[in-house]
């Protein structure tokens, strides 16, 4: 049986890339492990596993992924979802739950903490790249130090406490002529960062992104611009009745819209940001494009059935009539759409020109 190593990686920045040391020192230990011809013990559902397992599937090393699993049909549900997440194939993993016989009545918390104790008992190797001071992988870290377990620093670099500032603000005093003189003409999509993958790619392609890049490849421009080359919106069925999947749009002109581009800390992204793409309003409400039906809380009781995922809560503490939205049924195909009818909206001057030049929209920017 081959010997095993473990990487040991705090949680860190939402948005990573080759930018950050500890990516490139990550790739790195990775590459180490390979060469020694060990198997790398990891696993999922949390983000510093989930990069590492990334990782080593795009260096083709030999994993064994431990699954944080509750009951057999929990581990057999977490193993089909991470071999579809990383295109994973039997010859190159071996799954494992963790061995717990209590495991069926542990909290998510409590199994996150026993597959950590567990990745770094069972691994011969332990291979540090950024760990917390004083965090839990440093405490497990320690322990094993006193083990004598083999540990390699050759990849260890500083744990960066300080992160970029993700939330910002548009200012309105400086809006363009242009975008302080549209009317309601259109029906805006509009867009945002993301932290996570697109709702069409997997998580491989995702940290394949992560790996591949100086930059962080899925900011709102990023998203625009993908909407623009695939001419297609995918559609989220989340906070949408009956969990139909649903595109949303806005009626709002983009001045009024910037007093809803707000940073919802408890996502840790903004609702929605100065990129988008928007429709000819009488155009889009002859193709499917709805006006959302708002109703009272106290009338809930009495929304009927037929078309459902129109209806919303005009809302208690927020009066959710003000964002004046618009929803179409599915994901939403741009390329039927004319050229003519269409127009996008950027952050910065260069942002639309760059836009205007590679597709011949029309692109607007907030900013001159």
């Amino acid at each position: 049986m081959s010997k095993s190593a473990a990487i040991i990686l705090s949680r860190q920045c939402l948005r990573p890339s080759l930018a950050d040391g500890w990516v490139r020192k990550l790739s790195d230990a990775v590459r180490f492990v390979k060469r020694e011809n060990l198997t790398l013990i990891s696993s999922v559902s949390s983000r510093n596993w989930e990069i590492i397992t990334a990782c080593a599937v795009l260096n083709s090393v030999p994993l064994r992924l431990l699954l944080p699993a509750r009951g057999f049909s929990s581990f057999k549900a977490l193993k089909s979802r991470a071999s579809r997440q990383y295109c994973l194939t039997d010859s190159r993993v071996k799954f494992d739950k963790i061995n717990d016989e209590n495991s069926n009545d542990l909290t998510p918390a409590q199994l996150a903490k026993i597959r950590d104790e567990t990745i770094i008992d069972q691994a011969d190797m332990l291979i540090p790249v950024s760990v917390r001071p004083n965090g839990n992988m440093s405490l497990l870290l320690s322990k094993s130090n006193m083990n004598e377990k083999v540990i390699v620093r050759d990849f260890e670099t500083e744990y960066e406490k300080k992160k970029s500032k993700l939330a910002y603000q548009v200012d309105i005093s400086a809006l363009s002529n242009k975008i302080m003189a549209l009317d309601e003409s259109y029906l805006i999509h509009w867009t945002r960062a993301t932290n996570r993958r697109w709702p069409d790619e997997n998580k491989l392609e995702f940290y394949r992104m992560v790996f591949g890049s100086d930059k962080y490849r899925r900011t709102a421009f990023d998203t625009l611009r993908k909407i623009l080359n695939t001419e297609l919106i995918i559609a989220s069925s989340k906070n949408m009745p009956t969990n139909t999947r649903t595109v949303c749009f806005s009626g709002l002109v983009p001045k009024e819209a910037i007093r809803l581009m707000k940073w919802r800390a408890r996502y840790c992204q903004m609702s929605f940001e100065p990129f988008g793409i928007g429709i000819e309003r009488n155009y889009a409400t002859a193709h499917g494009i709805k006006e959302v039906r708002y109703y009272e809380p106290s009338q809930e009781k009495q929304v009927g059935q037929k078309d459902n995922w129109l209806w919303q809560s005009a809302g208690k503490k927020t009066d959710w009539r003000n964002e004046k939205e618009f929803r179409y049924k599915g994901d939403f195909d741009f390329s039927k759409v004319p050229n003519e009818k269409r127009i996008v909206f950027c952050h910065y001057k260069r942002q639309a020109s760059l836009i205007q030049n590679q597709t011949g929209l029309k692109a607007m920017s907030f900013y001159n």
